[in-house]
This record gives structure tokens, C-alpha cells and sequence, in this order.
């Protein structure tokens, strides 16, 4: 005090200090303010140089204090109601054996707590004991991701899309080396105990070990392991035996001791603890569970179905897993690989549409470089969207010229229906809509409905496959899908799809008939019908003025390999297969697939018989009833003109 009154400058300082304090007292800051005072004095520095302090035990008694302080300056209002209950607090010697938990002494450190961490998070820590139960599991490599260094002489990391053979033992051999490194880092952090659980495990639908493919595996059975020898339980206690030192000859303490732990031991050991901790609660208030039960109806016939779902269950081989990463699997890939082709030489072949890799992979690069390319400029000028999609699913950059020449003949080739012909590269961003997603209800469906609907579109029943719905008969509930391309010409609406299909090494095998076989052999027929139905219950929500007649275009599948624009000697249209469903076709499986006996006009459409929703660059658009609140129909009556007289010269999707 002598001392402040002797220096105005440093007595200015300390009032600058408490009015500081002062100023977020008053605004609840409660904590704040003793942190403004305790800081500008240094206490917490000065009681760890004080030798006859505890500072760790004094510093978390004073923040624990302040942090009551700070939770009770809510409920006591103004600083007088607060220090009476602090006051309060001090002096009451009688009522801090049911104080609460906010209140109890805590642990001026959590060094002498148990800590779980990982072993990444140990890295660089040591810790007195450390215990390592579950070091025999482990997680395969799920996908093909390895270090290039180890292929070639590559460099840097390389991820193979289609997980093929050779890529996944190296990711899993590249797996194994870092488990490896992890282990030591884990072994190497205690100080004066380490207790390592072993058990051995099974592989998946075996009863043979899996512990090679452990760390410790490796480094326990690396011999048995390099000659191929089946590891039993008996091997893996016998190995453990084999390093069991009873003696440090350094230190005279035991170095490495084997406890073996049979089944019940571990059951009594687990019941034991159970019931200490029950007995540990016994005092404690509990809770009795309940359930309200439930009384309603659940359809258990309801499912939301899929074109690709229901095509990837049908097809699904009963040895999956012996399966070749790269087969192609009828009914659900785009490709059709010729099993008697055998191997390809990469670097001999001539390079083309129809030597282009094969393969689902193969099928969703083009996918994706048709669904980044604007069809009204030149594909030459778009050379980097080609290149992105080729590295994006690991296809060689030496197909770049190629798939550039393929692209322009396939956006330049004509689609070609009864009362309309264009090319894609007449199309603006404006009038095609890129992975449309849908979603409709339907409350019955059977294989006879949608046999009807194809028979009815002129298909001939030998062409007709509906063996993936052959135990999908009466489901009700929702279908859903993605269409490719949504796209609008002339005022008329259209769905296309791209196939990647390899049906020969010629333009002359994309003929019409060649490519109904393959339309009828992967189910293609069905899945423009769904299609079509899709876009007409939507155009139904969206247009005042639908009419199928007049709006509905048909159905485009695009055979890729085969589309040719320049090949004299070719049909035209090689590569093109169009469908127009008759409107009668389309009322009849919409009815059918709602349960409904006659024709409904629009003034009876329900919201239940319409899309339930679209995907649209925007979102999810919810579908309501025709000409109420939609994003489209919701203009006045002079917006409506005009949108009318906009749609009879091409709908704009945006």
C-alpha cells in the first residue's frame, strides 16, 4: 500500500485493473473478472515458487471455486445475495456429506487415472503400466489404396477403383506393415508393465485361424506363416511358452510372464466384476423401464424398390466371394464381357469405341464425362472434362484423343422418332436434366401387371424377362431411380439412358435387332416403361396443360460403342434404340400399380398418384396436388401464359 501511494502511476494501473474486473462482474462474467485479477497479480505463479504451497492442489481448488462462484451468480442476483451464500458455504461444517457432485474435491491431475487412448494418440507419451487387450484384432483393407512405390516404380498414392486382385494384396500387405509400426509404438510406451491379451481368432465362415493376418500374428508365427502352416490354438500357446523369460538377467525381476486364462475363468472373472459393481449401486435410485406397447397395423408387405436394387438381388452369385473383382454380373453391369475373348494386350490393341475398357468401372467413367461435357460446344475444347473422367476412374490418359472423337460422333449422331429427329448437340443446359432422381408409391405390384404393360406396348413375350420380380409379387410402398438424362426437344419430353454394352467389334452388331436382344436380356424394356412413368407423374404435377399425346416424347437408349455418325457403310441409328409407350399403356400400369379400376382424369389425381419427389439441381422439390403450391404452378394467371407459351417452344429446366 506504501507503495502505491508513493506511485500515482502504478495506484492508476491497479484502479484500471479493478474496473476492468468490475465492468464484466456487472455483466455476469463473474469468472472472468477474478481471472483479470488473479493474472494482473501472478498468483498462480507466485504459489508455484512458494516450496511450502501445494500449487496443483491450491490452483484446482481455486478455479473449481470459482467455477461454483461463477454457476451461482445465475441464481443469486446481485454480488451481495453472492457472497452471503459463499459466506454461507465456508461456515457450513455440518452439510457437505450430501453435498452435491459439482461440489465434491476433485483430482488435482488425472495422471493417476486409467486412460484409454489410442495408439496413435500414444505416440510420443509413456505411460507406468499400460494394458493391451484387444491387440489380436484387426481391420482388412477394404479398398485398393496403396503407395505407388511398391507398383512399377511409381510414386505417390495410387487407388484402384475396381479393387482388382493384385491392388488389394498390396493396400492389405501395406496394411499389415503399418499395424506392425503401430505395435511397436504400443509395446514400446510403458515403463515398468506391460500386459498384452492374446487369444487366437477365427476367419470369417471358417474355422480356420486368423491371427496371421494380426501384427502380432506376424511377428509371433512369421515362419509358420512364410511355409503356409495352419496355426492352432495349441501352436499359439506353445510360441507364447517359448519367449517366457523367468528371470531379467539385468535386472533379477521377472521379464516376460504367461498367464493362461481358460473360457470360465474369464466367465467367472466378468460375473464376479458384474456383481461388484451391482452391489456398488444397490443404494442408488432406480428407474423402472417401460414400453408403451404397439397396437397399429404395420404393412409388412411395404418395401422401396429400386430398378438397379431389384437387378443387383437377382443377379447376385451365391459365391460372391469367389468372384473376380472385374466379372461382369448380367442384369446389373452395363458391360457384357465375352467370355472367350481371354486377355487383351494393352499396348498392341488398336484403340477405339469398341476396345475401350470393359467393365462397370469403364461404363461409369463415360457415364461421368457425358454428364460434365456441354453438348453444344465442340468436345475438343472439353479435352480436360475427358481427362478428369479417364483419372477419375484409373483409365489411361492415351484413350484421351479416342474418347474425344467418340464423344463429338455420339452428341452428333441423330435420334430419330415418328414425328421428331435431333442430335444431343442441339441440347443447351437448359433443356436436360443431369441423374433426375425419383421417387413414386404404387400399393400393388406383380409380374402379371407389368407382363400386361410390356404386351401391351407391342413386345413380343419371348423378349419379356421378369424373373427379377418373381418373389416380388403383391408389395406395396415406393419405387425410386435415377434417370441419366432428362431432356426436352421441341416441346416434347424424353428419358435417356447410356449403355455401355459391348456387343462387337463392328457398327453393323448396334443394330436395331441386336440391341433388342440386349434390351430384353438385361431388362431394359421394363426399366424404360418405369421410366416413363416416372416422367409422366411428374409432367402430370408440373405442366397446368399436361397432355402425354403432346408432351411425351418416348424413351432414348443410347448404346454407346456403336454410335456412328461418319461409318458410310452402317445402318443409321446404329447405336440408337428409342421407345414411345402408347398412353394407354402408361394409364394402364399407373391405375394398376395404384389399385385403381378406372381411367383417372386430372381434376382426380391425388397427391398419392404422383411423384412423391424429384432431385433437381435445386433439391428435393416435394410433389403436392396438380395446380396447387409448386415451384412451377404457383405464378399468377399472367406468369402462367407465359410459362405456357415458354413451354410450347422447350421447357427450361431451370
Amino acid at each position: 500500500l506504501t507503495q502505491l501511494n508513493l506511485n500515482p502511476q502504478l495506484w492508476q494501473q491497479r484502479l484500471d485493473v479493478f474496473f476492468q474486473a468490475h465492468q464484466l462482474w456487472s455483466k455476469g462474467k463473474v469468472a472472468s473478472a477474478i481471472k483479470v485479477l488473479t493474472d494482473n497479480a501472478k498468483t498462480f505463479t507466485k504459489w508455484r515458487t512458494d516450496s511450502n504451497i501445494d500449487a496443483n492442489r491450491a490452483i484446482t481448488d481455486f478455479r473449481h471455486l470459482i467455477e461454483l462462484i461463477q454457476q451461482q451468480s445465475v441464481r443469486k442476483a446481485g454480488s451481495q445475495k453472492l457472497l452471503l451464500w459463499f459466506e454461507q458455504q465456508v461456515l457450513a461444517t455440518d452439510s457437505w456429506s450430501d453435498a452435491s457432485d459439482e461440489q465434491q474435491l476433485r483430482l488435482e491431475s488425472d495422471s493417476d487415472l486409467v486412460q484409454i487412448a489410442t495408439l496413435h494418440a500414444s505416440k510420443g507419451l509413456e505411460y507406468p503400466i499400460v494394458y493391451l487387450p484387444f491387440i489380436t484384432e484387426y481391420k482388412a483393407a477394404q479398398k485398393a489404396i496403396y503407395n505407388s512405390n511398391a507398383v512399377n516404380g511409381g510414386q505417390g498414392l495410387s487407388y484402384k477403383v475396381d479393387n482388382a486382385g493384385i491392388e488389394m494384396q498390396i493396400a492389405e500387405h501395406e496394411r499389415v506393415a503399418e499395424d506392425i509400426r503401430l505395435l511397436y509404438v504400443a509395446m514400446t510406451r510403458p515403463i515398468h508393465r506391460l500386459v498384452v491379451g492374446l487369444y487366437n481368432i477365427q476367419a470369417p465362415r471358417t474355422k480356420k485361424s486368423d491371427i496371421q493376418h494380426t501384427a502380432v500374428g506376424q511377428l509371433l508365427f512369421s515362419e509358420q506363416i512364410a511355409a503356409d502352416i495352419f496355426i492352432d490354438d495349441e501352436q499359439i500357446h506353445n510360441q507364447i511358452l517359448s519367449i517366457q523369460h523367468t528371470v531379467n538377467e539385468s535386472t533379477g525381476t521377472e521379464s516376460v510372464e504367461v498367464l493362461k486364462a481358460e473360457e470360465t475363468t474369464i466367465f467367472d472373472n466378468f460375473n464376479s466384476a458384474c456383481k461388484y459393481a451391482s452391489a456398488m449401486n444397490a443404494d442408488a435410485e432406480t428407474t423402472e423401464l417401460s414400453f408403451t406397447p404397439f397396437s397399429g397395423d404395420m404393412a409388412h408387405n411395404w418395401r422401396m424398390l429400386s430398378y438397379s436394387a431389384l437387378a443387383a438381388s437377382h443377379n447376385h452369385h451365391a459365391n460372391a466371394a469367389d468372384i473376380d473383382n472385374t466379372q461382369w454380373i448380367a442384369g446389373v453391369s452395363d458391360e457384357a464381357i465375352d467370355s472367350t475373348s481371354g486377355e487383351v494386350d494393352a499396348e498392341n490393341i488398336t484403340k477405339n469405341a469398341f476396345s475401350f475398357p470393359k467393365g462397370a468401372n469403364a461404363g461409369s467413367c463415360l457415364h461421368w464425362i457425358l454428364e460434365n461435357l456441354d453438348f453444344t460446344q465442340p468436345v475438343d475444347e472439353q479435352t480436360e472434362a475427358v481427362e478428369q473422367g479417364l483419372d477419375r476412374y484409373g483409365i489411361g490418359l492415351e484413350w484421351t484423343e479416342v474418347v474425344v472423337q467418340w464423344m463429338q460422333q455420339i452428341l452428333d449422331s441423330s435420334v430419330t422418332f415418328v414425328d421428331d429427329d435431333f442430335a444431343l448437340n442441339q441440347l443447351s443446359e437448359s433443356h436436360k436434366l443431369v441423374e433426375m432422381e425419383f421417387y413414386f408409391s404404387f400399393e400393388q405390384l406383380s409380374p402379371e401387371i407389368l407382363r400386361n404393360a410390356l404386351l401391351m406396348s407391342g413386345i413380343d413375350n419371348k423378349q419379356i424377362n421378369l424373373s427379377l420380380f418373381e418373389d416380388k409379387d403383391h408389395l406395396a410402398g415406393i419405387i425410386k431411380g435415377f434417370i441419366d438424362l432428362t431432356l426436352v426437344h421441341q416441346g416434347k419430353f424424353y428419358v435417356l439412358d447410356y449403355k455401355s454394352n459391348y456387343l462387337g467389334d463392328s457398327y453393323d452388331d448396334y443394330q436395331t435387332d441386336a440391341m433388342a436382344l440386349a434390351m430384353s436380356d438385361h431388362n431394359y424394356q421394363l426399366q424404360a416403361l418405369i421410366y416413363t412413368l416416372a416422367l409422366h407423374r411428374f409432367l402430370q404435377q408440373k405442366m397446368p396443360n399436361y397432355d402425354y399425346q403432346q408432351h411425351i416424347g418416348g424413351a432414348i437408349y443410347l448404346f454407346l460403342r456403336g454410335m456412328n455418325r461418319f461409318d458410310t457403310q452402317a445402318s443409321d441409328n446404329t447405336g440408337v434404340y428409342t421407345i414411345l409407350f402408347k398412353q394407354e399403356v402408361i394409364e394402364y400400369l399407373d391405375n394398376a400399380l395404384l389399385k385403381s379400376d378406372v381411367l383417372l382424369d386430372d381434376t382426380r389425381l391425388s397427391e398419392q398418384s404422383k411423384v412423391d419427389s424429384v432431385q433437381t439441381d435445386s433439391g428435393i422439390e416435394k410433389a403436392m396436388t396438380p395446380k396447387s403450391t409448386t415451384k412451377n404452378n404457383t405464378k399468377s394467371k399472367a406468369n402462367n401464359k407465359a410459362a405456357e407459351n415458354k413451354n410450347q417452344m422447350g421447357f427450361d429446366f431451370d
